[in-house]
């Protein structure tokens, strides 16, 4: 025997964040138990359901599993299952012996049906029709004194509309029917464009025939220029949830208003009449509705439509639907409808409305289609016997398939007080306090005792503002039914036998039994009625607070309670609005916390009062800080959101808000905020599994105000943290790709070619095909002799020129080759294959420029490779520094022609004596035809504000033959003789993502002297000491060693009394006005000599040791140096002159920090440690331990929760850091204390990585929080005031340099650099535990290398979406910083 409970066969329904336990009890002894059931696989079950309707996928069942049971004795077995998805689901028990046979109990399985939350409990509803809310709620619309006039309008074929009621009439009620009426659902007759001319009913025409169900009715909206209909309709929305309310549409899917949208656009999809001549229209009752047309659903392509639609509304902030004669539609229908929108909103309620139709088929609706609740029948039960006939089945149905609404009064009734006042006050208490969950309705106008019948084709009086009123009942019904417990799940309700006619008495009781109600009514309205004795536990009514209560007047209800508190807890909500729900409120929290320990395996808790005082520190206690990714509004609104797939996001604002996660309309996931202790409101996204990372998601989002809504948008990036990410090598050319992409290659003397993703465009003065350096010994400002490179194709008098139209692919090969592939037309439909490469040599200002016709391939329209075709290729050149442009006049013209010596092949121009370019193109013909380019437009250079036109120079053209697997190559050099470029193997296989790592930073490593260097940045900038010494660290972790010790030794030979170079010119190393650089030193040294041994600090450098040299800075700091960088004695801190550390913008020097920047402090600490690791010398020590003390003094601020780093201590020369100013910016700078060692605190720690986070963007870390400063400088150019010095954030680097760029460069720009140092310290902060999020954020920077130089990582970043990027398009510190932090997170993992 095998038995199970809950039984086999039963219905049970139950709501989110509930458990349902299953109990087996078997006469097998060795044995396991199993449970089978689809709990919780809602989506997996859905979409089986929508694969089927759309690609006729048939269902796997993919959505069942076994869940085993724990055994509690050798015969009994038993799970308890949290419940975390809406749905319908199944479960069945078995048991399997040890012999593998499986045994089931004898039964049918067990159905749950599973509800959302929200309506847990207190589903009032108010039924409006917006149309009648204007001046029509008062007296009607149509004024007696006008009837007359619209009856000989309407004989003489004229259509008058009065004015309409419209949704912000309605918006301006909301605080008396949600507030005070306390209904919390406002259900809406549709709201849909009806015909006003032609088949129109009544005077309106009928809101049930729908011309568009996409659409909004604008007789609906005020005309108002600023907003559409639709978006009047939105804040309808918003003001509905500000409240804490949902809003339900009334959508009539068995059919349309003649000649819709849908009929003009797919008769197909209509019902004809027998003969097939006429459209047919439905009817109810024995009534033919002539203005409608009957849709036909044996079409699956209206199924679709009718889900889009269901979607549309939901998108737009819609909680529910009244599904109008929704039982005339079939029930694999709505099974695919709501499967499509529960994919997306799976909290969304389905009202069928099957009144008039059988109850079994309501029955299979709400039990089998995914259906929540119907309309039950008991508005239409007036007297005891047909009440006692219906009510048990209500309640049955209720709490096993699905709740029956009790209506009052629908739309399509009589009014009830047009039978009399205490008719209508009695059927509300009826209907009110027999209901399941408190699910209870009646429509717009009971309240103010409205007699005049809805009639949907006009608009008639509501009777509002009467005095004779039902205002008070209602209220004190709705709320008795909306916090009595005998109101709440697994409540019962049954009917009191009474001898008494006319006398009908329920009882209520909680699931618990200790709330109990006992309920009379008297349903004579004419008569009073005597009680007979009833238990005296229940004196308290809490209609009215009377006792002893003997009499009932005529249709009287009273309600009496077993327990005194509840008038109290009544009349105590009562002096408040309507603001939400305690106990739906208390099951959200309960469920989001149930929703986090389930998907992390944590043990389950109740902790809704710690959670709400404080759920983001919750979280991290519970998870970690890795995590969890924060997102605050507003400041976070213009930042994009990296969210690590496997994180928790965290969102808050101090309004009520709901976010939804999307990619398109698709919503991914959807949430409403949860209101904390303190006020604000929070959502918490768990992760999301089903993520795909190549897709373009956003956060939308809905802020909630009293009369709107508020949206904004703001981007999202999933990360992936895989370890074997790689990088295309070709790209296919796009629209948004084809000015965006650009190329460089570089070489050992610093030469470069800088080319855009489509061909032959310029888009600044960098670009060109070689930047010659004409100085072989050091780096030096390159020169531009040849820029330009246009090509077509001839072949039988067609010309075609290559070009962005018919340009297909663009890349950079791993050879390092740039390039590029066209299919270009030739006419008569045909086309031809090209590929074009360039490549620059290793040691000398040469490059190749190889053409290819590739052999045709199965492409039909492409030329037979025989049929041969004409190429030509003309170069533009010009003479001038890369940071110049070009300005052509007469006299240059003339120069430049005579400077052009032509051959049959090739050219020479030798424009000036130590510069010759020498070109040639093999197997062609030169013709000499000079042409000139004026004006050349630079779009990045105008977005800079700088010279954004310039001149070229065409000498004349080659011509050549190609047929098909021709090459031909074009050879150009400078200074130089024409050299020989290495054949390489094509290959265009993606790149992995550390040897894409590996060639960046190998390109900026350059010839200087006998030396090495490393180039700050392509394609402006030279050798930077900062820059150099922070990218040595990536070269080191690379490996480079023999390069980084020649680099280290050239800036150890720079050394000056304790100074070296900021920035070398040639051999200009004059410009020392750096206070970091020195620092850097130490921390290379530090990383060589753990990849080498520390005998590098003995060798010589200029007649010095290298650790003498080290020295020699420290002490020159302690003592001052000559540019008056000095220590402060009694702290040990360093004085750090106006812009001398990396934000170094100067005249005007917008960040100045002048004083003792936190950054400065951490460098000199490591230094300092540094030397006392490798000298011994006790001075060292005591003087790090000292700066380290005032670090932590002076520096630990709070803002807001957390805290962080002040930036610095502001303070001139003469000044101590006692009497500066604390710099409360919030910057990046201070994550180089944790990485660098002088913050050793983990808790602290923690708390700056919380704070740096609202800095992060993808790839990059912004200068400065985009927030207001307590400590602000005023920064002046021009006696102007840059910017708002309590605010200076600025989020786009874009404009003119001095008063735009500058400003923006240091204060919200974002950096690539310094954001490795963030992943850095949360490594050193939590180990391995962080590994997963480190390498997603690493992984952020994956856009950087394609969507703008590729393989390179660009200078900077806008700090605002969408960060374009900006600055130098190939930076050397922020590939090297990049790479060493990967190879230290690989290091972590290890461990």
């Amino acid at each position: 025997m095998i038995s199970q409970q809950p039984n086999l066969g039963t219905n049970i329904i139950k709501f989110c964040g509930e458990f349902i336990e299953f109990t087996l009890e078997t006469s097998e002894r060795n044995c396991e138990a199993f449970l089978r059931t689809n709990i919780n696989q809602s989506k997996k079950r859905n979409f089986e359901i929508i694969q089927k309707v759309e690609k006729g996928i048939l269902p796997l069942s993919n959505d069942w599993s076994d869940i085993p049971m724990q055994k509690i004795t050798a015969k009994k077995f038993r799970v308890n299952i949290p419940l975390m998805e809406v749905g319908n689901f199944e479960a069945k028990a078995f048991i399997k012996l040890f012999d593998g046979e499986i045994k089931w109990p004898d039964g049918s399985n067990t159905k749950i049906k599973v509800e959302p939350i929200l309506t847990i409990v207190g589903n009032t509803i108010y039924n409006a029709f917006v149309r009648v809310f204007g001046e029509a709620k008062f007296k009607g619309t149509v004024h007696s004194t006008d009837k007359n006039h619209l009856e000989i309008l309407d004989e003489k074929g004229y259509t008058v509309l009065p004015p309409s009621g419209k949704f912000r009439d309605l918006i301006n009620q909301l605080d008396f029917i949600i507030g005070n009426l306390r209904c919390r659902i406002i259900q809406l007759l549709p709201i849909h464009p009806t015909p006003s001319t032609y088949a129109r009913m009544g005077r309106f025409g009928s809101p049930f025939a729908s011309l568009n169900l996409f659409d909004v009715d604008p007789a609906l909206a005020v005309f108002d220029k600023k907003t559409t209909p639709l978006d009047q309709f939105r804040e309808l929305v918003g003001a509905v949830h500000y409240r804490n309310a949902l809003i339900f549409l009334d959508i009539p899917i068995n059919h349309t208003g003649w000649a819709s949208t849908l009929q003009n656009h797919h008769p197909e999809w209509f019902i004809k009449n027998e003969n097939n001549d006429e459209f047919k229209s439905p009817g109810a009752w024995g009534i033919v509705w002539e203005d409608l047309s009957k849709l036909d659903y044996k079409n699956k392509d209206l199924w679709i439509y009718m889900a889009d639609m269901f979607l549309f509304w939901c998108r737009n902030g819609v909680d529910g639907f009244r599904c109008d004669a929704g039982y005339k539609i079939p029930s694999q229908v709505w099974q695919y409808i709501i499967a499509k929108v529960r994919l997306e909103y799976p909290n969304t309620i389905f009202l069928l409305e099957g009144l008039g139709g059988d109850p079994l088929i309501t029955e299979e609706l709400i039990e089998l289609s995914g259906m929540n609740w119907a309309y039950s029948e008991i508005f239409q039960c007036h007297d005891y016997k047909s009440i006692e006939n219906y009510l048990p089945y209500s309640i049955n149905i209720s709490s096993s398939k699905g709740n029956l609404i009790h209506f009052a009064e629908t739309h399509d009734n009589n009014r009830l007080a047009e039978t009399s006042d205490i008719f209508a006050k009695l059927r509300i208490g009826i209907c009110s306090l027999t209901c399941t969950n408190g699910a209870f309705g009646f429509s717009n106008g009971v309240e103010w005792l409205a007699k005049e019948k809805i009639n949907v084709h006009n608009a008639h009086s509501l009777n509002w503002d009467s005095e004779n009123n039902l205002i008070d009942w209602i209220k004190r019904i709705n709320t008795i039914i909306q916090i009595h417990p005998s109101f709440y799940p697994e409540s019962t309700i049954t009917i009191v036998p009474t001898n008494i006619k006319n006398l009908l008495s329920i009882m209520r009781k909680s699931k618990n039994n200790k709330d109990q109600l006992l309920i009379f009514f008297n349903l004579d309205t004419k008569n009073c009625l005597r009680l007979n004795d009833y238990e005296k536990e229940f004196s308290h009514n809490l209609i009215d607070g009377r006792k002893e209560i003997k009499y009932l007047n005529p249709g009287e209800t009273i309600c009496l309670s077993n327990n005194q508190k509840w008038i109290q807890e009544i009349n105590n909500c009562l002096k408040n609005s309507f603001s939400s729900l305690s106990y739906i409120d208390h099951h959200l929290v309960s469920f989001k916390i149930l929703q986090i320990t389930e998907y992390y395996d944590l043990s389950r808790k109740s902790d809704n009062e710690i959670f709400l005082n404080d759920p983001y520190n919750y979280l991290i206690k519970l998870v970690g800080f890795y995590n969890i990714v924060t997102w605050k509004n507003p400041e976070d609104l213009k930042r994009n959101i990296m969210l690590p797939i496997d994180n928790i996001l965290f969102l808050q604002s101090k309004n009520k808000f709901s976010a939804q996660i999307k990619y398109g309309e698709k919503t991914i996931k959807h949430e409403d905020s949860i209101q904390t202790n303190k006020g604000d409101h929070v959502i918490i996204f768990l992760p999301h599994q089903d993520i795909e990372m190549n897709l373009k998601y956003y956060l939308h989002l809905n802020f909630h105000e009293e009369k709107k809504s508020v949206f904004k948008n703001s981007d999202i990036t999933f990360l992936s943290n895989s370890t074997s990410l790689s990088l295309p090598s070709i790209y296919r050319t796009s629209k948004s790709q084809k000015y965006n992409q650009l190329a460089i290659c570089t070489n050992y003397i610093s030469s470069l070619i800088q080319l855009r993703s489509s061909w032959g465009i310029l888009q600044s003065k960098y670009d060109g095909l070689m930047h010659a350096n004409l100085n072989r010994e050091y780096p030096s400002e390159r020169h531009i002799l040849l820029t330009r490179c246009r090509c077509w194709i001839l072949h039988n008098g067609f010309s075609t020129k290559l070009d962005s139209v018919n340009q297909t692919h663009f890349g950079k090969l791993k050879s390092g080759e740039i390039m590029w592939h066209f299919n270009v037309p030739i006419g008569q439909g045909e086309v031809v294959p090209i590929s074009i490469f360039i490549k620059l040599h290793e040691n000398e200002n040469a490059i190749e420029i190889k053409f290819k016709r590739d052999f045709k391939s199965s492409n039909l329209e492409e030329l037979e490779d025989n049929d041969a075709i004409k190429l030509i290729i003309r170069l533009d050149i010009e003479n001038r520094n890369s940071h110049h442009i070009s300005k052509i006049n007469d006299q240059v013209k003339d120069l430049w022609i005579s400077k052009i010596q032509a051959s049959d092949c090739g050219f020479i121009f030798n424009p000036e004596e130590n510069r010759k370019l020498n070109v040639r193109l093999d197997k062609s013909n030169f013709i000499n035809e000079p042409e000139w380019y004026y004006n050349i437009k630079h779009d990045e250079d105008i977005e800079r504000s700088i010279d954004g036109y310039s001149d070229l120079f065409s000498p004349g053209y080659f011509e050549t033959s190609l047929i098909g697997g021709d090459i031909r190559r074009l050879f150009a050099n400078v200074n130089c003789s024409e050299q020989l470029f290495e054949e390489v193997d094509y290959c265009d296989n993606p790149i992995k993502l550390s040897e894409v790592l590996l060639n960046s930073i190998k390109s900026f490593i350059v010839k200087r002297d006998n030396c090495k260097s490393i180039i700050a940045g392509y394609p402006w900038f030279l050798d930077w000491g900062r820059d150099s010494l922070i990218s040595l660290r990536g070269i080191i972790a690379a490996d480079l060693l023999n390069d980084a010790e020649d680099i280290i030794i050239q800036y150890l030979s720079f050394e000056e009394n304790g100074t070296i170079p900021n920035m070398i010119r040639g051999m200009d190393s004059n410009n020392r006005e750096t206070s970091d650089a020195p620092l850097w030193l130490f921390v290379a040294c530090n990383d060589f000599i753990d990849k080498t041994n520390k005998k590098f600090l003995t060798k010589k450098c200029r007649k010095r040791k290298i650790i003498e040299i080290l020295e020699s800075i420290a002490i020159n700091y302690i003592e001052g140096t000559s540019n008056g960088i000095k220590m402060e004695n009694k702290t040990g801190l360093i004085f750090s002159p106006s812009h001398f550390t990396w934000m170094d913008t100067n005249y005007p020097a917008c960040t100045p920090r002048e004083g003792f920047p936190i950054e400065i402090q951490a460098l000199w600490y490591f230094a300092l440690s540094f030397l006392y690791n490798n000298t011994k010398n006790e001075k060292w020590l005591h003087l790090s331990n000292k700066v380290k003390k005032y670090i932590y003094k002076f520096y630990i601020i709070r803002n807001e929760n957390n805290l962080y780093l002040a930036d610095n201590i502001s303070t001139s020369n003469e000044c101590t850091p006692f009497k500066g100013k604390v710099d409360d910016a919030l910057r990046c700078n201070q994550l180089f204390a944790i990485t660098l060692g002088v913050i050793d605190d983990k808790k602290l720690i923690e708390q700056i990585l919380i704070s740096c986070e609202r800095l992060l963007v993808p790839g990059a870390i912004r200068s400065l929080a985009d927030k207001n400063l307590t400590y602000s400088e005023k920064i002046y150019h021009d006696k102007n005031l840059f910017s708002s010095a309590e605010r200076p954030y600025k989020g786009i680097y874009t404009g003119d340099e001095d008063t735009q760029r500058k400003p923006a460069y240091h204060n919200g720009t974002a950096w690539t650099w310094p954001f490795p140092s963030y992943i850095e310290a949360l490594l050193i902060c939590y180990g391995k535990e962080a590994s997963s999020k480190a390498m997603a954020l690493l992984n952020s920077s994956i856009g950087l290398f394609e969507n703008k130089c590729l393989g390179h990582i660009p200078e900077i970043l806008d700090g605002d979406l969408p960060h374009s990027p900006k600055g130098c398009h190939a930076q050397s510190w922020g590939s090297s910083e990049f790479f060493r932090i990967l190879k230290f997170l690989e290091k972590i993992n290890l461990k």
